[in-house]
């Protein structure tokens, strides 16, 4: 082929190769383990081998057995407001002894840091949110036989060896140990809890660590806890991450998260992470139920309540400030049901409506409907358990609305559920999925561009009639070379952001110096693909002297993000004490645009017209 054809590919050969490159760091998202410093969990946590008092938190006849347990999160605002503090201690004060639960789990993000302020911080953990931490629950007797305690991404930063969490919390006091299993027992069964350890290596600062991490020894530990719970009744996973945030190796035997998951079948995932209130089921986990409890200073004290009535999951968000507080444990709600949904019940297999209530001042009553019908009056049948007739006459395959109106001395709540004996399963896909199919489809349509521009470039005159001005400008086509270099070759911010280890972040991850690891986050990735959109493949484009007006837009653009994300680094996480790669790239878009009007001046003087 002459050269003459290869010389029209040296404008799309950069982007092209650039393309494939952000095309396999996106597609590998969720298969690129996080490498680093050696994590402090390889040990197996100790675990409970008898259950839990059968007085606490549970009712149990010859035909009816219910348990429940709290789950809380994200406690990390409450510590600089002394407001907040005493929502918390409410918590493990009031809240805690009139539900009675079996247990708490706290699913991480205990405390905040500080990670703010660049000039004048204390970087790292603050002995004053873990002391009013450690305060709260020892003044209310918290310990492990009923309150355990996760780490989250927020409990690590600058603190590689995890020493804050160790010293503070119930769990690391208690064990040394970052991950837990334990059990509980009654006449439905025996039950699996399983905490896990979610945040990725100690000692980088926000907002880097923001992906949950497993490495093969915590999946070993996790893998074994689950192979000795298949013989359970149900078995529940508690972290800090949701499961499809969280970047993971394989085990020893060569088993990924998800297959394990779905291998052992368990039931339901609690986390917390990003503050909101969530219910969805993860198809490639096997239909994993995973249920997220928002931030719990968010409504006055935010918490869930658990209840497991069998084997129908049932949960509710409450507040700590709002009294009475109740949930409905029979029959299962639809946006609790599990797996395919084959275990939801028709209308004549349920034998009645079931309500767990409480009030610090006590329960006047509790009154049942469905589909907005007549209130009935439930009947108290032991403990904070109400149980209202139910019609078995109800349509099946229909959503029936089911209330219960809880009177307390306090005041008064209605809440509900809706039921269906054949509820639609919701296969929700995590923003996360969602970002990568984005990204990917965003780069096959790159490629494509890229190749029919090379098609164009190499077709006969006679196919693509072009003219000189259509030719690459040889002063930008050498800019634009040294561009696309800066992107994977020089970083964007560097800083001593693990331990006194010096780490460089380069466009779509961060490298530490010992060892190296690779990092993704999404703010990193979305600006990254919009300098590459907009700095490599719309301004490689434009290139010519036909289009040298064109490309001012996208270099501006390009320029004005890169600025951005300087601006983002330097002044408000302060984790870029120096940016480099960011520095030389705006440089380029300011040259290329000098360059882009140089050549509009030569072409007026070319055809005669005043500069």
């Amino acid at each position: 082929m002459p050269y003459s054809r290869f010389k029209g590919m040296k404008r799309t050969i950069p982007c092209l190769v650039i393309c494939i490159v952000l095309f396999f760091f996106a597609a590998g998202l969720n298969e690129t383990p996080l490498r680093g410093k050696a994590r402090h969990d390889a040990t197996p946590a100790l675990e409970t081998t008898s259950p839990v008092p059968s007085q606490r938190g549970s009712v149990e006849n010859e035909s009816i057995h219910v348990f429940w347990f709290l789950h809380v999160t994200d406690t990390q605002d409450c510590w600089r407001s002394d407001e907040k503090t005493t929502l918390f201690r409410q918590f493990v004060n009031e809240t805690f002894t009139t539900i009675d639960p079996v247990f708490v789990v706290h699913t991480g993000d205990i405390v905040d840091t500080n990670y703010t302020n660049f000039h004048a911080r204390d970087v790292g953990q603050w002995d004053m949110e873990w002391n009013k931490y450690r305060q709260a629950i020892d003044d209310y007797g918290m310990n492990l036989s009923c309150y355990v305690d996760l780490m989250g991404n927020h409990d690590a930063y600058g603190d590689p060896g995890f020493t804050y969490y160790r010293n503070n919390s119930v769990l690391g006091r208690a064990t040394g140990q970052l991950q837990y299993t334990w059990n509980y027992y009654n006449g439905a069964g025996n039950f699996t809890f399983i905490g896990i350890h979610t945040p990725e290596e100690a000692g980088v600062e926000f907002p880097f660590e923001v992906w949950g991490s497993m490495d093969t020894p915590q999946l070993d530990w996790l893998e074994s806890r689950l192979a000795e719970s298949d013989g359970s009744t149900m078995t529940f996973l508690f972290g800090h991450h949701p499961i499809l945030d969280i970047v993971h190796m394989a085990s020893s035997a060569g088993t990924r998260l998800e297959t394990m998951i779905a291998r052992h079948g368990v039931d339901a995932m609690f986390h917390g992470h990003y503050h909101e209130a969530t219910s969805e089921i993860v198809p490639e986990y096997g239909g994993l139920r995973q249920i997220q409890t928002p931030i719990f200073d968010d409504g006055g004290g935010s918490y869930r309540i658990v209840a497991v009535d069998g084997t129908t999951l049932s949960s509710r968000v409450a507040s700590v400030q709002a009294w009475p507080q109740g949930i409905i444990t029979n029959p299962v709600a639809i946006d609790h049901v599990y797996g395919t949904g084959a275990n939801v019940p028709a209308p004549d297999e349920i034998d009645s409506v079931r309500v767990l209530a409480w009030d610090p001042l006590g329960i006047a009553g509790v009154d049942v409907r469905v589909d907005g019908g007549s209130w009935a009056i439930a009947t108290n049948v032991q403990g904070p358990l109400w149980v209202a007739s139910w019609n078995p006459a109800l349509a099946a395959g229909a959503d029936h609305v089911i209330e219960a109106r809880i009177t307390g001395n306090s005041d008064e709540q209605v809440i509900q559920v809706v039921y269906n004996s054949q509820p639609p399963i919701a296969w929700t896909w995590s923003y996360l999925r969602w970002f990568i199919l984005g990204t990917v489809g965003i780069a096959g349509l790159v490629v494509f561009l890229t190749a029919w521009t090379a098609y164009r470039r190499l077709a006969p005159s006679s196919k693509f009639k072009k003219t000189a001005d259509e030719n690459v400008d040889g002063r930008l086509k050498v800019i634009f070379l040294i561009k696309c270099a800066l992107l994977l070759a020089v970083p964007m911010a560097s800083g001593l952001m693990i331990g006194d280890q010096l780490t460089l972040a380069f466009g779509l991850f961060l490298v530490s110096t010992s060892p190296a690891g690779i990092h993704f986050y999404v703010l990193n990735m979305l600006i990254t693909a919009a300098l590459f959109g907009t700095g490599i493949v719309w301004s490689g484009l434009c290139m010519s002297a036909r289009k040298q007006r064109e490309i001012i837009a996208p270099l501006i653009t390009s320029a004005a993000m890169a600025g951005y994300l300087l601006t983002f680094y330097v002044l408000r996480y302060a984790i870029a004490l120096f940016s480099p790669g960011l520095i030389a790239w705006i440089a380029c878009d300011i040259f290329m645009m000098r360059r882009a009007v140089q050549m509009e001046h030569e072409i007026r003087k070319r055809n005669g017209h005043p500069v």
